[in-house]
């Protein structure tokens, strides 16, 4: 029912380069596109794919016959060859690297790609890695490009940089006051006002005397009004019942979803409050954190967005418009405004809660989380890219999807639909040809395994402590959870009669080993591969719209070789 549903729906296509594989929506309105400049993927003959699907087919069957009845010994001398072969490849890769590597001196991580004229250096990189840092600030220094694009959203990169988040644009309020001339003020906005964005408020404006910070459903007549009220909550000891729950939230200023909410349920169309002495916060009203949030959805027995708009005045002209509210009665001055629109992330309380919980069961906040504990610096990268960018004085941009929009792509490729189905399917054959991909990447490819391994070099003794002890509280997390799961789908069919007791452990581990082996692919074409198409189109866009020439994308070692692919195939 969200937004995010609907905008994923009307993705043109979906392209899976490690696999080959590419699903065309075809109810879509880029499907059908002729323009050949279009940035979108050439469509493939279905032959092709067919014959590839054959031949993945014939592969995969192969090389599972191979390791089923071959000797042991022969398994291990066949793992042995290609070891050396793989590495011997790589030295070969290495002394004979593209002209464009040697003539910037650019480190092994590093990929290129050219089309129309255009330059795109990908840096790919491994979060945790000391060594991540160092690669981004030799490649931007030797390479001197016209702009920076990094692997994260604004939202993100706010978060990590420590400086303030996006922006948005005051909102002008008009004030009519009888016998005097009207003015405007400009006031800061809340996140939800954009869902009403387009439509114009106005009323005549109220106060109400027994609650001036409308904790509670106001007394006085609100209804087709807007309500003025005090910034903050009462003290403690002058709270109502049922307040002491806000109480907590004194010191961020006051819950502006809790006025918004008591305000509409008395009728009143908008929410003002004044400001306290100061100047407007910079960023958007109502970014609270998930424990306030939650507190409020306890208080006012709501997750969504609050129903109406919340403006914050600045101080002095609040004061004004409330001696002028009082001077002249109830209703007597007016105020009006159309509501801003903006493309801001924003998320309801249950969505942040679901994203929460998700994120939790997934084992990525335990890995962060332990990560962070340990006092390891992750994704330092970025602010190094940001850095130097600055000092190069060319914008640092960001390609990523959101939150918002990598949670509904996990959603959408985790419910078993007969394309996700299909998907898999087509995934675990193509595993010989990408692991052969992965043994011997071409030239122009970024070395995945090679690039792990330089990384790895560089862990210092807590790096590598941190990454063990993350990555076990995260695999047991997720094991214990695949467990419960499998457990109880057991329990059921054995319930059932489907399954005997005696075969009860053998139903478990084929109930676990189905679910993983259904997850998996799914998991990388929502981390992965989409997210992929997504950087590519973001980075595309950015390109054309400014005409960069030279680029240095920052990545995470996993999404190189896939932008690169795009690049090559379809140009910026």
């Amino acid at each position: 029912s969200e937004p995010m549903q609907t905008s994923l729906q009307q993705e043109a296509l979906v392209t899976d380069v490690s696999f080959g594989y590419q699903v065309v929506d075809s109810g879509s309105p880029a499907a059908g596109s002729a323009e050949p400049d279009a940035g979108q993927p050439k469509p493939r003959m279905c032959w092709r794919q067919l014959a590839m699907t054959v031949v993945d087919a014939l592969a995969c069957a192969a090389l599972w016959l191979f390791l089923s009845r071959a000797p042991a010994f022969a398994v291990w001398v066949a793992l042995g060859a290609l070891a050396l072969l793989a590495i011997t490849w790589r030295v070969l890769k290495h002394r004979f690297r593209s002209v464009e590597a040697r003539l910037h001196g650019l480190p092994y991580t590093c990929g290129y790609a050219t089309s129309g004229g255009k330059e795109v250096f990908v840096v790919s990189t491994l979060h945790i890695s000391p060594r991540s840092p160092e690669d981004v600030r030799a490649v931007l220094n030797s390479i001197n490009p016209d702009a920076v694009m990094i692997e994260l959203d604004e939202e993100r990169l706010a978060d990590m940089s420590g400086r303030v988040r996006i922006r948005p644009q005051k909102q002008p309020f008009e004030i009519t006051t009888p016998g005097q001339v009207a003015m405007s003020v400009l006031t800061q906005r809340a996140v939800w006002n954009a869902e009403q964005g387009g439509q114009r408020i106005e009323g005549g404006i109220v106060i109400d005397e027994s609650d001036e910070f409308c904790m509670n459903p106001p007394r006085a007549d609100v209804k087709d009004r807007l309500l003025l009220a005090s910034r903050g909550a009462p003290p403690p000891s002058l709270s109502d019942e049922g307040q002491g729950c806000c109480a907590a939230l004194q010191l961020s200023g006051g819950p502006f979803a809790l006025k918004a909410h008591m305000a509409a349920r008395a009728g009143a169309k908008a929410v003002l409050v004044v400001n306290w002495e100061g100047p407007l916060p910079e960023i958007s009203l109502g970014a609270g954190s998930l424990r306030s949030d939650l507190q409020i959805a306890l208080r006012t027995r709501s997750m969504g967005f609050p129903p109406i708009p919340v403006l914050l005045l600045p101080h002095a002209e609040g004061d004004q418009l409330r001696s002028d509210v009082r001077r002249c009665g109830p209703g007597a001055v007016h105020g009006s405004f159309r509501v801003l629109e903006d493309d801001q992330p924003r998320q309801t309380i249950r969505r942040r809660l679901c994203q929460s919980v998700a994120l939790a069961l997934s084992g990525i906040i335990v890995l962060y989380g332990v990560i962070e504990c340990l006092r390891v610096d992750a994704g330092d990268e970025f602010l190094v890219a940001q850095q130097v960018a600055a000092q190069l004085r060319v914008p640092c941009l960001c390609i990523d999807v959101d939150m918002n929009r990598l949670c509904s792509r996990l959603a959408a490729t985790a419910l078993p639909t007969p394309r996700n189905l299909l998907r898999a399917v087509l995934s675990w054959l193509a595993l010989p040809r990408v692991l052969l991909q992965t043994c011997f990447p071409s030239r122009e490819d970024v070395d995945l395994p090679g690039t792990t391994v330089l990384h790895f070099l560089s862990f210092r003794l807590r790096t590598w402590f941190a990454f063990i002890v993350a990555g076990v509280c995260a695999g047991c997390l997720v094991g214990f959870i695949l467990m419960l799961v499998g457990r109880g789908a057991e329990g059921a069919a054995e319930h059932s009669g489907v399954v005997k007791p005696r075969d009860r452990e053998q139903a478990w581990t084929f109930i676990v080993l189905i679910l993983e082996l259904y997850l998996l692919p799914c998991l990388y074409e929502a981390v992965a591969a989409s997210r992929d198409e997504a950087m590519f189109q973001s980075l595309q866009a950015k390109a054309r719209e400014r005409n960069y020439r030279r680029l240095v994308v920052v990545v995470g070692a996993a999404h190189a070789n896939g932008l690169l692919h795009r690049v090559r195939s379809r140009g910026v």
